[in-house]
């Protein structure tokens, strides 16, 4: 999402879950240089997004030739026209973790970690 004119200040999550609000879900700067958010999905089923830069679809990643939309999801957004939404299989209602990484454009959406409590009965 780099571009030699064009220097990335915010990155954000828009799609079918948000009503393709670019401002709805907005990603955290990682130390590693990528981009991440963790989302409530509500209704499970297919969803489909975007990665937007700096708050507009001036600067949007989304893939063209998506092969598969299971979890957990992995692939290579690109610079997209406003085509080429990105397609994610989701499950069961719950926390999901977006990640993009300007750098090479590598995306991931896993189910967040769910904390596991010791059985502390005897």
């Amino acid at each position: 999402m780099q571009s030699e004119e064009t220097t990335i200040t915010s990155v954000s999550l828009a799609g079918t879950f948000n009503d393709w609000q670019v401002s709805a879900n907005p990603m955290d700067l990682q130390r590693d240089g990528s981009w991440t958010t963790t989302i409530t999905i509500d209704v499970p089923g297919a969803i489909e997004f975007k990665f937007a830069a700096n708050g507009s679809w001036k600067l949007s990643a989304g893939e063209m030739d998506q092969e598969a939309d299971s979890l957990p999801l992995a692939g290579t957004a690109e610079i997209t026209d406003g085509s080429g939404n990105i397609t994610a299989f989701i499950p069961r209602i719950g926390d999901y973790v977006f990640t993009i990484n300007p750098a090479d454009y590598r995306y991931t959406v896993t189910p967040a970690e769910v904390p596991q409590l010791d059985d502390q009965s005897e």
